[in-house]
Protein backbone atom coordinates (compact mmCIF):
# COMPACT_ATOMS: atom_id res chain seq x y z
CA UNK A 1 0.00 0.00 0.00
CA UNK A 2 1.46 3.33 -1.02
CA UNK A 3 1.56 5.78 1.86
CA UNK A 4 4.64 7.94 2.21
CA UNK A 5 5.84 7.82 -1.38
CA UNK A 6 5.08 11.52 -1.61
CA UNK A 7 2.08 13.82 -1.58
CA UNK A 8 0.10 14.08 -4.76
CA UNK A 9 -0.20 17.61 -6.08
CA UNK A 10 -3.93 17.87 -5.48
CA UNK A 11 -3.35 17.15 -1.77
CA UNK A 12 -0.01 18.80 -1.18
CA UNK A 13 -1.28 22.11 -2.53
CA UNK A 14 -4.14 22.17 -0.04
CA UNK A 15 -1.85 23.49 2.68
CA UNK A 16 -0.64 26.22 0.35
CA UNK A 17 -4.20 27.09 -0.62
CA UNK A 18 -5.24 27.22 3.02
CA UNK A 19 -2.44 29.66 3.79
CA UNK A 20 -3.39 31.78 0.79
CA UNK A 21 -6.96 31.95 2.05
CA UNK A 22 -5.83 33.20 5.44
CA UNK A 23 -6.04 29.93 7.38
CA UNK A 24 -2.93 29.84 9.58
CA UNK A 25 -1.20 26.47 9.87
CA UNK A 26 1.07 26.22 12.92
CA UNK A 27 4.13 24.02 12.46
CA UNK A 28 2.77 21.09 14.49
CA UNK A 29 -0.71 21.31 13.01
CA UNK A 30 0.73 21.62 9.51
CA UNK A 31 2.55 18.32 10.04
CA UNK A 32 -0.67 16.67 11.21
CA UNK A 33 -2.46 18.12 8.22
CA UNK A 34 0.09 16.70 5.77
CA UNK A 35 0.04 13.27 7.41
CA UNK A 36 -3.74 13.13 7.17
CA UNK A 37 -3.62 14.13 3.51
CA UNK A 38 -1.15 11.30 2.95
CA UNK A 39 -3.74 9.01 4.52
CA UNK A 40 -6.31 10.19 1.99
CA UNK A 41 -3.89 9.68 -0.88
CA UNK A 42 -3.46 6.06 0.25
CA UNK A 43 -7.22 5.72 0.76
CA UNK A 44 -7.99 6.93 -2.78
CA UNK A 45 -5.21 4.79 -4.28
CA UNK A 46 -6.61 1.68 -2.62
CA UNK A 47 -10.11 2.59 -3.79
CA UNK A 48 -9.09 2.88 -7.42
CA UNK A 49 -6.77 -0.16 -7.46
CA UNK A 50 -8.16 -2.60 -4.86
CA UNK A 51 -11.59 -1.37 -3.72
CA UNK A 52 -12.47 -4.77 -2.26
CA UNK A 53 -9.60 -4.31 0.24
CA UNK A 54 -10.55 -0.78 1.28
CA UNK A 55 -12.95 -1.64 4.15
CA UNK A 56 -10.40 -3.87 5.86
CA UNK A 57 -7.51 -1.46 5.47
CA UNK A 58 -9.14 1.89 6.03
CA UNK A 59 -12.48 1.51 7.86
CA UNK A 60 -12.88 0.84 11.57
CA UNK A 61 -14.44 -2.58 12.03
CA UNK A 62 -18.16 -2.48 12.92
CA UNK A 63 -18.15 1.33 12.78
CA UNK A 64 -20.72 3.49 11.05
CA UNK A 65 -18.13 3.87 8.29
CA UNK A 66 -18.06 0.12 7.69
CA UNK A 67 -21.86 -0.10 7.79
CA UNK A 68 -22.27 2.83 5.39
CA UNK A 69 -19.80 1.34 2.94
CA UNK A 70 -21.65 -1.97 2.99
CA UNK A 71 -25.11 -0.41 2.67
CA UNK A 72 -24.34 2.34 0.15
CA UNK A 73 -21.33 1.48 -1.99
CA UNK A 74 -21.10 -2.27 -1.43
CA UNK A 75 -24.81 -2.94 -2.00
CA UNK A 76 -25.24 -0.71 -5.05
CA UNK A 77 -21.95 -0.76 -6.95
CA UNK A 78 -19.60 -3.53 -8.08
CA UNK A 79 -15.89 -3.17 -7.18
CA UNK A 80 -15.11 -2.12 -10.76
CA UNK A 81 -17.68 0.67 -10.45
CA UNK A 82 -16.33 1.68 -7.04
CA UNK A 83 -12.87 1.92 -8.63
CA UNK A 84 -14.32 4.16 -11.34
CA UNK A 85 -15.53 6.57 -8.66
CA UNK A 86 -12.12 6.75 -7.00
CA UNK A 87 -10.25 7.20 -10.30
CA UNK A 88 -12.05 10.48 -10.91
CA UNK A 89 -12.43 11.63 -7.29
CA UNK A 90 -10.77 14.86 -6.15
CA UNK A 91 -9.50 14.88 -2.53
CA UNK A 92 -10.85 17.58 -0.22
CA UNK A 93 -9.35 18.35 3.17
CA UNK A 94 -11.54 19.67 5.99
CA UNK A 95 -11.11 20.46 9.70
CA UNK A 96 -8.59 18.48 11.76
CA UNK A 97 -7.24 17.98 15.27
CA UNK A 98 -4.43 15.85 16.68
CA UNK A 99 -6.51 12.69 16.35
CA UNK A 100 -9.31 13.46 13.88
CA UNK A 101 -9.88 14.91 10.44
CA UNK A 102 -12.79 15.30 8.03
CA UNK A 103 -11.91 14.38 4.45
CA UNK A 104 -13.90 14.39 1.23
CA UNK A 105 -13.63 12.76 -2.18
CA UNK A 106 -15.71 14.46 -4.85
CA UNK A 107 -16.06 13.01 -8.34
CA UNK A 108 -17.56 15.71 -10.59
CA UNK A 109 -18.13 13.21 -13.40
CA UNK A 110 -20.37 11.16 -11.10
CA UNK A 111 -21.46 14.32 -9.26
CA UNK A 112 -21.13 12.30 -6.06
CA UNK A 113 -19.24 12.86 -2.82
CA UNK A 114 -17.80 10.56 -0.16
CA UNK A 115 -17.12 12.16 3.23
CA UNK A 116 -14.98 10.46 5.88
CA UNK A 117 -14.23 11.13 9.53
CA UNK A 118 -10.73 9.75 10.14
CA UNK A 119 -9.61 9.05 13.72
CA UNK A 120 -6.54 7.56 15.37
CA UNK A 121 -2.94 8.28 16.29
CA UNK A 122 -0.93 9.76 13.47
CA UNK A 123 2.46 8.32 12.51
CA UNK A 124 5.35 10.57 13.50
CA UNK A 125 7.88 9.22 11.02
CA UNK A 126 8.17 6.88 8.06
CA UNK A 127 9.36 4.13 10.44
CA UNK A 128 6.04 4.39 12.26
CA UNK A 129 4.21 3.68 9.03
CA UNK A 130 5.52 0.13 9.08
CA UNK A 131 5.00 -0.61 12.78
CA UNK A 132 2.00 1.24 14.17
CA UNK A 133 -1.74 0.97 13.62
CA UNK A 134 -2.76 3.63 11.12
CA UNK A 135 -5.82 5.88 11.52
CA UNK A 136 -9.09 4.55 10.17
CA UNK A 137 -12.37 6.09 9.11
CA UNK A 138 -15.01 5.79 11.80
CA UNK A 139 -17.74 7.62 9.89
CA UNK A 140 -18.72 7.86 6.21
CA UNK A 141 -21.35 9.71 4.22
CA UNK A 142 -21.96 8.99 0.53
CA UNK A 143 -24.47 10.91 -1.55
CA UNK A 144 -25.16 12.69 -4.81
CA UNK A 145 -23.86 16.17 -5.38
CA UNK A 146 -27.44 17.46 -5.45
CA UNK A 147 -28.13 16.08 -1.97
CA UNK A 148 -24.88 17.43 -0.57
CA UNK A 149 -25.50 20.89 -1.99
CA UNK A 150 -29.11 20.95 -0.78
CA UNK A 151 -30.51 21.36 -4.27
CA UNK A 152 -34.09 20.50 -5.05
CA UNK A 153 -34.67 16.80 -5.58
CA UNK A 154 -36.16 15.59 -8.82
CA UNK A 155 -35.01 14.00 -12.03
CA UNK A 156 -31.27 13.24 -12.16
CA UNK A 157 -29.12 15.88 -13.83
CA UNK A 158 -26.85 14.35 -16.50
CA UNK A 159 -24.95 17.55 -17.34
CA UNK A 160 -21.70 16.27 -15.78
CA UNK A 161 -21.90 13.12 -17.94
CA UNK A 162 -23.42 14.21 -21.26
CA UNK A 163 -23.16 17.56 -23.11
CA UNK A 164 -26.15 19.64 -22.12
CA UNK A 165 -27.43 16.69 -20.09
CA UNK A 166 -28.50 15.17 -23.44
CA UNK A 167 -31.07 17.94 -23.73
CA UNK A 168 -32.63 17.07 -20.38
CA UNK A 169 -30.52 19.30 -18.16
CA UNK A 170 -31.07 22.93 -17.17
CA UNK A 171 -28.60 24.03 -19.87
CA UNK A 172 -29.46 21.80 -22.85
CA UNK A 173 -27.26 23.60 -25.39
CA UNK A 174 -24.03 23.53 -23.40
CA UNK A 175 -20.93 21.45 -24.12
CA UNK A 176 -19.78 19.04 -21.40
CA UNK A 177 -17.23 21.13 -19.52
CA UNK A 178 -19.48 23.93 -18.17
CA UNK A 179 -21.68 21.31 -16.50
CA UNK A 180 -18.61 19.85 -14.79
CA UNK A 181 -17.37 23.30 -13.73
CA UNK A 182 -20.77 24.27 -12.34
CA UNK A 183 -21.04 21.12 -10.21
CA UNK A 184 -17.45 21.53 -8.99
CA UNK A 185 -17.93 25.18 -8.00
CA UNK A 186 -21.19 24.57 -6.13
CA UNK A 187 -19.81 21.52 -4.35
CA UNK A 188 -16.62 23.28 -3.23
CA UNK A 189 -18.61 26.22 -1.89
CA UNK A 190 -20.75 23.87 0.16
CA UNK A 191 -17.78 21.82 1.38
CA UNK A 192 -15.81 24.90 2.43
CA UNK A 193 -18.89 26.24 4.21
CA UNK A 194 -19.40 23.02 6.21
CA UNK A 195 -15.82 21.82 6.56
CA UNK A 196 -13.27 24.67 6.42
CA UNK A 197 -9.68 23.42 6.36
CA UNK A 198 -8.70 24.67 9.80
CA UNK A 199 -7.81 23.31 13.21
CA UNK A 200 -10.79 22.26 15.35
CA UNK A 201 -10.97 20.57 18.74
CA UNK A 202 -13.53 17.98 17.65
CA UNK A 203 -14.09 17.66 13.88
CA UNK A 204 -17.43 16.09 12.90
CA UNK A 205 -19.24 15.05 9.73
CA UNK A 206 -22.21 17.30 10.65
CA UNK A 207 -24.78 15.06 9.00
CA UNK A 208 -27.59 17.09 10.55
CA UNK A 209 -26.36 20.21 8.74
CA UNK A 210 -27.08 18.50 5.43
CA UNK A 211 -30.78 18.38 6.26
CA UNK A 212 -33.22 15.56 5.69
CA UNK A 213 -32.14 13.43 2.74
CA UNK A 214 -34.32 10.74 1.20
CA UNK A 215 -31.45 8.28 0.87
CA UNK A 216 -33.37 5.80 -1.29
CA UNK A 217 -34.46 8.45 -3.78
CA UNK A 218 -31.01 9.99 -3.76
CA UNK A 219 -29.37 6.64 -4.49
CA UNK A 220 -31.80 6.01 -7.34
CA UNK A 221 -30.88 9.39 -8.85
CA UNK A 222 -27.18 8.68 -8.46
CA UNK A 223 -27.45 5.16 -9.91
CA UNK A 224 -29.27 6.56 -12.95
CA UNK A 225 -26.47 9.07 -13.61
CA UNK A 226 -23.71 6.54 -12.98
CA UNK A 227 -25.47 4.07 -15.26
CA UNK A 228 -25.29 6.57 -18.13
CA UNK A 229 -21.64 7.26 -17.36
CA UNK A 230 -20.78 3.55 -17.29
CA UNK A 231 -22.51 2.99 -20.62
CA UNK A 232 -20.25 5.69 -22.06
CA UNK A 233 -17.24 3.92 -20.56
CA UNK A 234 -18.38 0.50 -21.74
CA UNK A 235 -19.02 1.80 -25.25
CA UNK A 236 -15.45 3.07 -25.40
CA UNK A 237 -13.99 -0.28 -24.37
CA UNK A 238 -16.27 -2.52 -26.44
CA UNK A 239 -16.24 -0.59 -29.72
CA UNK A 240 -12.93 -1.28 -31.49
CA UNK A 241 -12.83 2.08 -33.26
CA UNK A 242 -13.56 4.03 -30.07
CA UNK A 243 -11.05 1.98 -28.09
CA UNK A 244 -8.31 2.50 -30.67
CA UNK A 245 -8.82 6.28 -30.67
CA UNK A 246 -8.90 6.39 -26.86
CA UNK A 247 -5.64 4.45 -26.61
CA UNK A 248 -4.00 6.69 -29.18
CA UNK A 249 -5.14 9.84 -27.38
CA UNK A 250 -3.72 8.44 -24.12
CA UNK A 251 -0.36 7.98 -25.83
CA UNK A 252 -0.40 11.47 -27.33
CA UNK A 253 -1.31 13.15 -24.03
CA UNK A 254 1.09 11.09 -21.94
CA UNK A 255 3.95 12.04 -24.23
CA UNK A 256 2.65 15.61 -24.48
CA UNK A 257 4.93 16.90 -27.25
CA UNK A 258 3.63 20.13 -28.77
CA UNK A 259 4.90 19.23 -32.25
CA UNK A 260 3.06 15.91 -32.25
CA UNK A 261 -0.10 17.33 -30.70
CA UNK A 262 -0.30 20.03 -33.37
CA UNK A 263 -0.37 17.33 -36.03
CA UNK A 264 -3.41 15.74 -34.38
CA UNK A 265 -5.19 18.83 -33.11
CA UNK A 266 -5.06 21.29 -35.99
CA UNK A 267 -7.77 23.74 -34.97
CA UNK A 268 -5.87 27.03 -34.42
CA UNK A 269 -8.45 28.09 -31.84
CA UNK A 270 -7.05 25.46 -29.49
CA UNK A 271 -3.36 26.20 -30.02
CA UNK A 272 -3.09 27.76 -26.56
CA UNK A 273 -4.32 24.54 -24.97
CA UNK A 274 -1.53 22.63 -26.69
CA UNK A 275 1.17 25.10 -25.71
CA UNK A 276 0.22 25.15 -22.04
CA UNK A 277 -0.32 21.40 -21.86
CA UNK A 278 3.08 20.64 -23.41
CA UNK A 279 4.73 22.62 -20.59
CA UNK A 280 3.29 20.40 -17.85
CA UNK A 281 5.82 18.20 -16.02
CA UNK A 282 6.20 14.69 -17.42
CA UNK A 283 4.89 13.20 -14.17
CA UNK A 284 1.62 15.07 -14.61
CA UNK A 285 1.16 14.17 -18.27
CA UNK A 286 1.89 10.50 -17.57
CA UNK A 287 -1.28 10.17 -15.48
CA UNK A 288 -3.88 10.88 -18.18
CA UNK A 289 -6.19 7.96 -18.95
CA UNK A 290 -9.32 7.67 -21.08
CA UNK A 291 -12.38 7.95 -18.81
CA UNK A 292 -15.19 7.51 -21.35
CA UNK A 293 -16.63 8.82 -24.59
CA UNK A 294 -19.93 10.17 -25.86
CA UNK A 295 -20.96 9.69 -29.51
CA UNK A 296 -23.68 11.41 -31.52
CA UNK A 297 -24.39 12.08 -35.16
CA UNK A 298 -21.71 14.79 -35.29
CA UNK A 299 -18.82 12.88 -33.79
CA UNK A 300 -17.34 11.49 -30.59
CA UNK A 301 -16.23 13.34 -27.48
CA UNK A 302 -13.48 11.58 -25.46
CA UNK A 303 -12.91 12.41 -21.81
CA UNK A 304 -9.47 11.81 -20.29
CA UNK A 305 -8.86 12.28 -16.56
CA UNK A 306 -5.54 12.34 -14.76
CA UNK A 307 -5.58 9.31 -12.47
CA UNK A 308 -3.00 10.77 -10.08
CA UNK A 309 -4.22 14.37 -10.11
CA UNK A 310 -7.94 14.01 -10.93
CA UNK A 311 -8.64 17.72 -10.87
CA UNK A 312 -6.93 17.73 -14.32
CA UNK A 313 -8.94 16.52 -17.30
CA UNK A 314 -8.96 16.84 -21.08
CA UNK A 315 -11.52 16.47 -23.84
CA UNK A 316 -10.88 15.41 -27.44
CA UNK A 317 -13.63 15.89 -30.04
CA UNK A 318 -13.40 13.71 -33.16
CA UNK A 319 -15.81 14.50 -36.04
CA UNK A 320 -17.75 11.72 -37.76
CA UNK A 321 -15.61 10.08 -40.45
CA UNK A 322 -12.39 11.68 -39.23
CA UNK A 323 -10.74 8.36 -38.34
CA UNK A 324 -10.95 7.05 -41.90
CA UNK A 325 -10.67 10.41 -43.67
CA UNK A 326 -8.04 12.89 -42.41
CA UNK A 327 -9.80 15.68 -44.29
CA UNK A 328 -13.17 15.16 -42.55
CA UNK A 329 -12.92 18.05 -40.09
CA UNK A 330 -10.49 18.88 -37.28
CA UNK A 331 -9.90 17.04 -34.02
CA UNK A 332 -10.29 19.49 -31.13
CA UNK A 333 -8.37 19.35 -27.84
CA UNK A 334 -8.98 21.16 -24.56
CA UNK A 335 -7.68 20.59 -21.05
CA UNK A 336 -8.62 22.13 -17.72
CA UNK A 337 -7.64 22.30 -14.06
CA UNK A 338 -10.73 22.17 -11.82
CA UNK A 339 -8.93 24.30 -9.26
CA UNK A 340 -9.82 27.06 -11.74
CA UNK A 341 -13.45 25.96 -12.14
CA UNK A 342 -14.91 29.15 -10.68
CA UNK A 343 -12.98 31.40 -13.07
CA UNK A 344 -13.74 29.10 -16.00
CA UNK A 345 -17.45 29.08 -15.21
CA UNK A 346 -17.54 32.86 -14.79
CA UNK A 347 -15.88 33.33 -18.17
CA UNK A 348 -18.30 30.91 -19.80
CA UNK A 349 -21.39 32.53 -18.32
CA UNK A 350 -20.23 36.05 -19.22
CA UNK A 351 -19.44 35.21 -22.86
CA UNK A 352 -21.29 37.18 -25.56
CA UNK A 353 -24.70 35.70 -26.15
CA UNK A 354 -24.82 33.77 -22.88
CA UNK A 355 -28.26 33.48 -21.37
Amino acid sequence: MRWAAGLVLSLGMVAVAAAQEGVPLEAGRATEFILYTQWMDAFRTCGREEPEMLPERFLEKNSTAALTWKAELGANFLPTTQADFFRGAIPLAGPYSGRKMVMGLYNPHWDAILLALVAGDLPKSEDDLETMRLPKATGLLFMSGEAFRGEAAGEPDFSTVLPGGAGRGPHPDEPLSPGIWRAQVRTMRRFNELYPAAAEDDPRLKASALGEIDTDADMERLIARVGVRLRCLEGMHLTPEFRAVAERMEQVLQLGLASQMKRYFRNPIHAAFIETYAKLPKTLKAGFRAYGCVANNEGTLYLLVNQDYPRLYATVSVPVGRIRNPDAGTVDFEWYDLDQAEALLAAWESRPGAR
